[in-house]
């Protein structure tokens, strides 16, 4: 899977956009504790995985059917991280941790269409 590193969240919505070339909304953040596992709604096009102040603990990603796909580690310690999401997929969290949910903007898409119309009359 595609993953991206940033220091700072201002970064995550143009790192998004020019990868997934998609609107990205700001992440919407939760913190999950041990063993929570999460499936995103099918408008999800990243999750953030906050990693700046890691000690021990992971985020793994896994298919429909629980097998292991990719995972954020400690190799990541120091860092926000950026993957790039595909619909199906699941993640776990091992030890408690941040994630941030990233959507697709549809205003801002939607905005868009009016424009192109606007153009055209």
């Amino acid at each position: 899977m595609k993953k991206t590193r940033v220091k700072s969240k201002d970064k995550i919505v143009k790192k998004c956009e020019k990868e997934t070339r998609k609107q990205c909304l700001n992440p919407t953040w939760t913190s999950y504790n041990d063993l929570d596992l999460v499936e995103p709604t099918d408008d999800v096009v990243a999750i953030v995985v906050d990693m700046r102040n890691a000690s021990s603990n992971s985020v793994y990603i896994h298919d429909s059917n629980v097998e292991h796909v990719d995972m954020v580690g400690l190799d990541f310690k120091g860092y926000m991280v950026i993957v790039y999401w595909v619909p199906g997929l699941k993640f776990m969290c091992y030890g408690s941790c941040k994630v941030g949910v990233v959507y697709e903007s549809i205003q801002e898409i939607d905005s868009q269409v009016v424009d192109q119309q606007q153009v055209a009359t």
